[in-house]
């Protein structure tokens, strides 16, 4: 990030000049490249401190958020014609074309692919496995060591703010156990006794 700076604010004032030479654009444009791959991921990983979250534990979540029937209805209603799925937008030319009469003669053809896309999706019932949740989530979704962003990013990076950027350790604890969120691990232990008695 440095040098993409420095680089940028000489190029500024002497670009035209013959002694900034084509050596110093590649290194401006390879030093930008580097810094917004590296921001990047940066942002990312800041983004999953303050969740509480590891990478693992992030993508599964997302893979199992997506196949939850809520996640359909959340963002049904926020999508435009362009974004629509395309049983979405089938449904609304069935209904258009059953205010205008014309639904007589296509209904044979769209009850046959209904019935193939049927007989297709029991069979990718059949192979796919539904995705579960880390043993560190509720059955709701909610993260056990998920404190807030405050307390996930002390919990991370350490209570004094002079060493966070001092590749020291300054977390508290040992970096194995932390701290629980207290109102995920009610919910995780009343899930727990149900699942018992439903055993029993």
């Amino acid at each position: 990030m440095w040098m993409l700076i420095t680089t940028a604010i000489a190029y500024a004032q002497y670009g035209r000049s013959q002694t900034f030479d084509g050596y110093a654009i590649v290194a401006m444009v390879i030093s930008g490249i580097i810094s917004f791959l590296v921001g990047a991921f940066t942002c990312a990983h800041l983004g999953l401190v303050t969740l509480g979250r590891t990478t693992i534990e992030n993508k599964i979540y997302h893979a199992w958020d997506l196949t939850r029937p809520q996640h359909d209805q959340r963002f049904k209603f926020q999508r435009s014609n362009s974004q629509k799925l395309p049983a979405e937008k089938a449904e609304e030319n069935r209904e258009r074309d059953m205010e205008e009469g014309r639904v007589e003669k296509k209904e044979q053809a769209i009850e046959k692919k209904d019935q193939a896309i049927e007989k297709k999706g029991k069979a990718v019932e059949k192979t796919e496995k539904p995705v579960r949740l880390p043993e560190t989530f509720t059955l709701t979704g909610k993260n056990l060591y998920n404190n807030g962003v405050w307390y996930n990013w002390r919990d991370v990076m350490g209570p004094n703010v002079l060493l966070w950027f001092i590749p020291i350790g300054n977390s508290p604890g040992d970096g194995r156990e932390f701290r629980y969120n207290a109102m995920a691990l009610d919910e995780y232990k009343q899930e727990e006794r149900y699942q018992k008695k439903q055993e029993a």
